[in-house]
């Protein structure tokens, strides 16, 4: 093994990048899920932000303005941001995943070789995490993906942090490869993922002591060690801690503004029971999946398989590892090194963690206060696939003596007969097994059944092949070893990319640039409500039959509907439309979730007291006085309705002074006003209070400066007046009157509003952004700190 090349995994790799190609190029982009719903929009008011040189705090696009540099599921410190300068969002989304799939093959292969693992099985442990179900089934998920890419390269960088070397200086900037790899897993976004990553890294500290690195080539490793001064677990315990401690200030500004709209987001104000906070957990079921792949459907609108799999289609679309990953991995079950106790280790806790709501301790700590920070469970088989591809890699090893191949081959052989047995039983289709799987969905149609049964005969087929490939391969293995492990190698890669490709469907990405014919009617900076994808006027009627409906044909139907991101993209702001993390404004998605309770003119009214524009539509507005509203345009669409685009005539202006105040005792009562046919948003305004009415004139307002976190107003009063903004309320937002401070309140049950007396008045309001350049301090501080410590370090020995 140690005279095996590294340049046996470069037709794996080329493979691979191959495969991500049109995404490297922004030929072609991703389209399921979150990737075009969620992180596009937010991605293209960074990208805004970040060409006229400031980090947003709030995303002025989205509901009023929701927080942006808190949110870090938009990764607002990320390094790749810098892509948005130079390209387009679009393309450089697209970028982000491709090249953090390609860096999860680098950064498991280091953690391999952090483990003692030679040159050959550590790029077969990167090619197989890469590869498997959980990498793959993350592509849709720009924050997800990032965690995924850095993690093994953290445990990696624990291990070499605690191993002895010849110079200071290269210690220290060990430690700070593990400071900005910390840093890197924070600023990706996901706080629990980050959690499991940790925890990988000092379980690997706890199972192997600290040591001369084993991969160095010495004759006597002991002896070496020996000769260098070793320091013992309580110095690395505190080294790593300074570490984290450096790493987590190095992203302080994220944090510290997250805190601050934490306690008003929708996260912290709605009670979630365990149910929830279990509902993405594995389930066993699932585990068909590694016998015949996707075998509950592809992603998108063909899949079928909620009822089996909690009721919903899960986070993580396949979990499969590939035959070969799992033939090598049970084969390095047999190793006796400390690596291999870690893996499996790894390998069982994140099982039993990711088990979720079908695990009677996992249930129970979800059911203690703050469990729904850490939510989704099934976010923890990242243990599982980092010590799952470990463990392949010492597979990989053990396949240069005969042992190791044979229980290989036993393995590939059983896998092989397996697929072989059930594409047998489905080109044949017995009676009674043609009723059990008819019963598995009462969607499965005829038609869609044929096809649902020819898709999992050509999966089993290919399955057979790719155990049927390896075997050859490892036959190979005895008589040439390095096409041996070349073909092996490259089975596993392109078995992968073709049975998973389902789960990073694509779509050209010129489909995305076509102009719907109503966007023309949408003016610049226009505010609008799309029903389409956010129905608070009832879902559209929208039949698809999964027989005929593919992902990425779908998708570019729905293109033409004006969807989020097409809107955003191209200047226009979106009403009502949270994002699925959870931080927007409680209040904000609370009005999301009330509205759909009322008819269409409570709702029409309630769009205008939110300051909407325009409205898109999948059917006439009914019991809405014609006064209020103008039908714009109508045409028909590919899903058998007529598409509309409404003008709300009496939507309040960016900010208005209003004299008619009623304080509304619960949010209900306000909502209820709000949507009153007999109010009037441009004229009255709805506040928390006893529920007192006062009445008052309106007054004038001048608006000498606005942007996106300031504003600047002139306000003419006859009497006290309430200042209204069509901006969301955020605990971040301050305001003066006359060079005096004063406190801003929740106006129209979640705009943002100043109470003024009588008189001429100059009013600011602002995003305090204090906090955030205080978390910039930190940041540099700990930067300096960092790079002082290895320039302090100097080239001395540990001798």
């Amino acid at each position: 093994m140690s005279r095996l090349p590294p340049t046996l995994a470069a037709p794996a790799l080329a493979l691979l990048a191959l495969t991500a190609w049109p995404l490297l190029s922004g030929s072609e982009t991703l389209v399921f899920r979150d990737v075009l719903t969620s992180h596009l929009p937010m991605k293209c008011a960074q990208a805004e932000s970040l060409r006229a040189g400031a980090i947003a705090s709030i995303d002025p696009a989205r509901a009023g303005g929701q927080p942006l540099l808190g949110n870090p599921n938009a990764l607002p410190l990320y390094p790749t941001n810098g892509l948005y300068l130079i390209t387009e969002p679009l393309h450089a989304l697209n970028l982000h995943v491709a090249l953090h799939w390609l860096l999860a093959v680098w950064s498991a292969a280091w953690l391999g070789r952090a483990w003692g693992l030679r040159r050959a099985a550590a790029w077969c442990t990167g090619l197989v995490y890469a590869t498997g179900g959980y990498v793959l089934s993350l592509l849709n998920l720009y924050n997800l993906v990032a965690v995924a890419a850095w993690a093994p390269a953290l445990v990696a960088a624990v291990l070499d942090s605690a191993t002895i070397v010849d110079s200071r200086r290269r210690a220290a900037a060990r430690w700070v490869a593990v400071a900005v790899l910390w840093a890197l897993l924070l600023a990706a976004g996901d706080p629990m993922s980050a959690l499991v990553a940790l925890a990988l890294a000092v379980g690997a500290l706890s199972v192997r002591p600290p040591a001369a690195r084993p991969y160095i080539e010495q004759a006597d490793t002991a002896q070496a060690s020996a000769a260098l001064r070793v320091p013992g677990r309580p110095r690395i315990a505190g080294r790593l801690a300074a570490a984290l401690a450096a790493g987590t200030l190095l992203v302080a500004p994220m944090w510290i503004e997250m805190l601050r709209i934490l306690p008003s987001s929708e996260r912290a104000g709605r009670t979630s029971d365990a149910e929830a906070i279990l509902t993405q957990s594995f389930e066993p079921r699932a585990l068909i999946d590694w016998i015949v792949p996707l075998f509950f459907g592809e992603p998108g609108f063909a899949f079928w398989g909620q009822p089996w799999l909690g009721g919903h289609e899960p986070l993580l679309v396949s979990l499969a590892p590939g035959l070969v990953g799992l033939a090598m991995g049970v084969v390095g079950l047999r190793s006796r090194r400390p690596a291999a106790r870690w893996a499996l280790a790894a390998v069982a806790a994140g099982a039993f963690a990711a088990l979720g709501r079908w695990n009677p301790l996992v249930v129970g700590l979800a059911e203690l206060p703050g469990a729904a920070l850490l939510r989704y469970p099934v976010k923890a088989w990242l243990a599982v696939a980092v010590g799952g591809a470990l463990l392949a890699g010492l597979g990989f090893e053990r396949l240069s003596t005969r042992s190791g191949r044979r229980s290989a081959a036993a393995i590939l052989g059983l896998a092989g007969a397996l697929s072989a047995t059930v594409w047998g039983l489905l080109l044949m289709l017995p009676t009674g097994l043609e009723q059990g799987l008819r019963g598995l969905s009462p969607t499965f149609s005829d038609v869609f059944f044929a096809q649902e049964r020819l898709r999992w005969m050509t999966q089993s087929f290919f399955a057979t092949l790719t155990a049927g490939g390896a075997l050859l391969a490892l036959a190979l293995v005895g008589r040439r070893r390095f096409l041996g492990y070349l073909a092996l190698l490259a089975v596993a890669v392109a078995s992968q990319v073709v049975l998973m490709a389902p789960l990073w469907t694509t779509v050209s990405s010129d489909a995305l640039e076509r102009r719907d014919p109503l966007f023309d009617l949408l003016p610049r900076s226009a505010t609008l409500v799309n029903s389409i994808a956010h129905p608070v006027f009832g879902p559209a009627p929208i039949q698809l039959d999964p027989a005929t409906s593919d992902l990425a044909t779908t998708t570019r139907d729905f293109l033409t509907f004006l969807p989020p991101h097409a809107a955003i993209c191209r200047g226009r702001r979106l009403e009502l439309n949270p994002s699925p993390e959870g931080l927007d404004s409680f209040y904000a998605e609370l009005v999301a979730d009330l509205m759909p309770r009322l008819d269409d003119a409570g709702r029409v009214n309630m769009l205008e007291a939110l300051g909407v524009e325009r409205l898109i539509l999948h059917r006439p507005l009914v019991g809405v006085d014609g006064d209020d509203v103008e039908l714009l345009a109508k045409r028909p669409t590919a899903f058998g309705f007529d598409l509309r685009l409404y003008a709300l005539r009496a939507s309040v202006p960016e900010v208005v002074a209003v004299g008619e105040i009623v304080r509304a005792a619960a949010f209900g009562q306000a909502l209820e006003t709000l949507a009153a046919p007999h109010f009037d948003p441009r004229r009255a305004a709805v506040l928390p209070g006893d529920g007192q009415r006062t009445l008052g004139r309106p007054g004038t307002v001048t608006i000498l400066d606005a942007r996106p976190e300031r504003l600047t107003l002139e306000v003419e009063a006859p009497n006290p007046v309430i200042v209204k903004v069509r901006r969301s309320w955020l605990p971040i937002w301050r305001a003066t009157i006359d060079g005096a401070p004063v406190a801003t309140t929740i106006v129209d049950a979640s705009r943002l509003g100043v109470e003024l007396p009588a008189g001429r008045h100059d009013v600011q309001l602002w995003v305090d952004r204090r906090p955030v350049w205080f978390g910039a301090g930190l940041s540099f501080l700990a930067a300096l700190g960092l790079a002082l410590t290895v320039a302090r370090a100097g080239g001395r020995s540990h001798r």
